[in-house]
């Protein structure tokens, strides 16, 4: 688990509590005749709400569901009836309209309206907007929004103070929790409370994290043990993951309506849908069917198809939220050595079998409702793994030996650029150790040599790399074919994206790889295991070996949707896996973040602060007299026999 760094604030104060400022939080009703008696309740200076709407790519979770709906060619229609003469539909399309909203964060905080919110560390996290109170997709706090099923979190922001060597709420936070107790007609249990950094802020133990979480639950008078799992520091990596997944929720509680909806409209009166009409299929388009019929009309064969795209989606996220939250309990429990998640199956483990009954009863107490099965198993469990190299082929060769003579290769990865124009690429530490010379595979010659390496916790993440940089030799860069690789093809290629997303993001997820010895291949993204001390295990389900000895490097990428060819995303990199002639263990490897190792580039090696993912190029050009094949991300050696 990431650690986040706490900011203290050099202007930062404690503000003095004044019964007579407080007049309540900055909520207020769209109608009503009390309308202007509440607003001017709401405009204390002790209060504030603050309403941000952000693009939908700041929250992966929410982004990917709402690109897989827009992605069916039932969704056009769908969210704008009138225009394709599909009045019936009109309550089903302002249903998914707001399931598309852009995300809002709802921030509620002691202070003044004219306070500057950019004092928000986690506000940085991307570009955003504020809703003006009246303006269109305002969330009216003062009215029940727990069925309110656009993209939005509430979060309170929270001050601390140390009162006799324990942490407690500040007085203008437990005013600020009376106020709004007593003026919202709900306080959802998903609501998130942020510790705001201050001067006197440090990082908290999770014991101190309950302290606190047991105090905002006696102030607001609930008695659901509901907010430690809902509480963060402010600039706490896993904060913004948390915040996606519970947009995310509150999106997949509107789809389940509007799939419901749908049936009802699909399933009752003669006019619920046009399928008494002869549909094309998408692939097979019949001459019976005009094109601008079908076109014009929501078939009965397409609402079938964005019903069934609906109904995939709500199974595949339904339980991310939920997911998110255990992994969180597990790393704030000290008997807890690592977490995994397997075919709908959580599994814990535990750093001694004796712990089961304590760790039990932990989650009944701060997780009591549940729908995911809960199994615990002794530990520690060993995630380090065996490095996928062995001496057998070529790709990226560690040796410039006779091509008689056995040799260790793996894998490249991505390739990077800095200001200077200069190339690198990214492999494995355990096949190019630093200062360490990388060949080519065909010919043996000198590919370029590593500049930066490192096997150990990264100090940005502290997650487990095993990374090296290669910088490309100048009379090798035209040979280089830079983007990210297509699926099944060793032609196309999309510029680099990186994954934002969380783990719990990729559960469900078509996945493939290019390897130097296995190839393409794709799967299923089914389970993971995420340890304490760094290291992260992952589990594809595939019809064949997804990986093997050889393929140490790969990126492990997902495409998302079916229709843009484009939205392509490299998201982890193999490093190594258990025993492969083990049938139980086959196809679980260990990985790391592309995203990590970025940062940790850009951190620690001593030119890479400038450093980023390289654009696109054509097809490379051949420079040497020697016949030379082109190095790729993900190189397919499908056509190239070995020279071993």
């Amino acid at each position: 688990m990431k650690t986040a760094k706490v900011v203290k604030r050099k202007h930062s104060k404690e503000l003095d509590y004044k019964p007579g400022n407080g007049k309540g939080i900055q909520t207020h009703p769209s109608f009503g005749t009390n309308k202007k008696i509440f607003k001017n309740d709401l405009e204390s200076e002790s209060t504030c709400i603050q309403e941000l709407k952000y693009p939908s790519g700041a929250f992966p979770s929410v982004y990917f569901t709402q690109v897989s709906l827009r992605q069916d060619r039932a969704f056009n229609q769908l969210s704008n009836p009138l225009d394709n003469d599909l009045e019936k539909f009109k309550n089903s399309s302002s249903l998914l309209n707001s399931i598309m909203e852009q995300p809002k964060v709802v921030i509620i905080r002691y202070g003044s309206q004219t306070e500057s919110l950019p004092d928000l560390d986690f506000v940085h996290k991307g570009h955003h907007e504020e809703i003006q109170k009246y303006e269109d997709g305002y969330i009216y706090l003062d009215d029940d929004i727990s069925n309110t099923c656009t993209p939005y979190v509430v979060v309170f922001v929270v001050r601390t103070i140390d009162s006799d060597g324990k942490r407690r709420l500040s007085r203008q936070t437990r005013f600020l929790l009376q106020r709004v107790r007593d003026k919202m007609k709900t306080i959802t249990e998903d609501s998130v409370f942020i510790i705001q950094n201050t001067r006197y802020t440090e990082r908290y133990s999770p014991n101190e994290l309950i302290e606190i979480a047991t105090e905002i639950e006696d102030v607001l008078q609930r008695n659901s043990k509901s907010s430690f799992k809902n509480v963060f520091h402010e600039n706490e990596v896993e904060l913004f993951v948390r915040l996606g997944l519970i947009m995310q929720r509150h999106m997949l509680n509107g789809m389940e309506r509007l799939f419901q909806m749908l049936k009802n409209l699909k399933t009752t009166g003669p006019n619920s849908t046009e399928s008494t009409k002869q549909v094309a299929l998408p692939d097979k388009p019949s001459s019976k069917v005009p094109h601008q019929q079908e076109d014009d009309h929501l078939s009965h064969y397409n609402l079938s198809q964005f019903m069934a795209k609906l109904k995939k989606e709500i199974n595949q996220r339904n339980h991310c939220l939920e997911l998110h939250t255990l992994r969180i309990l597990c790393h704030r429990n000290a008997l807890v050595h690592s977490f995994g998640f397997d075919d709908g199956t959580v599994k814990v483990y535990l750093n001694y079998a004796e712990d089961e009954k304590a760790v039990k009863k932990y989650f009944q107490l701060y997780m009591k409702t549940r729908v995911l099965k809960l199994t615990f198993h002794s530990g520690p469990f060993e995630l380090r793994g065996r490095k996928l190299s062995y001496e057998q082929g070529s790709r990226i060769d560690i040796s410039h030996s006779p091509i008689f003579e056995k040799i260790n290769y793996g894998t490249l990865g991505i390739f990077l650029k800095n200001k200077r124009r200069e190339l690198f690429f990214t492999t494995c530490a355990h096949v190019i150790g630093n200062e360490l010379k990388a060949y080519c595979s065909n010919d043996h010659s000198v590919l370029g040599k590593s500049v930066f390496a490192c096997e150990r916790l990264s100090r940005q993440s502290n997650q487990w790399l095993d990374l090296s940089l290669v910088k490309v030799c100048q009379d090798k860069v035209f040979t280089c074919r830079q983007g990210l690789k297509g699926t099944d093809s060793s032609d196309t290629f999309s510029e680099y994206k990186i994954f934002p997303g969380s783990i719990e993001d990729l559960i469900g997820r078509s996945v493939y790889k290019w390897g130097a010895t296995t190839n393409y291949t794709e799967g299923k993204f089914s389970k993971f295991i995420s340890s304490k001390d760094g290291f992260l295990q992952i589990g594809i389900e595939s019809p064949t070996n997804f990986a093997t000895e050889g393929d140490s490097g790969s990126l492990i990428c997902l495409k998302i949707g079916e229709q843009d060819s484009d939205d392509r995303y490299a998201a982890l990199v193999i490093w190594g896996g258990p025993n492969m002639t083990n049938e139980t263990t086959k196809n679980l490897f260990n990985c790391y973040y592309i995203s990590d190792a970025l940062e940790e580039i850009r951190a620690s090696f001593s030119k890479g602060e400038d450093m980023q993912m390289s654009a696109l190029t054509d097809n490379p050009i051949p420079i040497s007299s020697s016949p030379i094949y082109a190095c790729s991300s993900n190189f397919d050696t499908r056509n190239v026999s070995s020279t071993d």
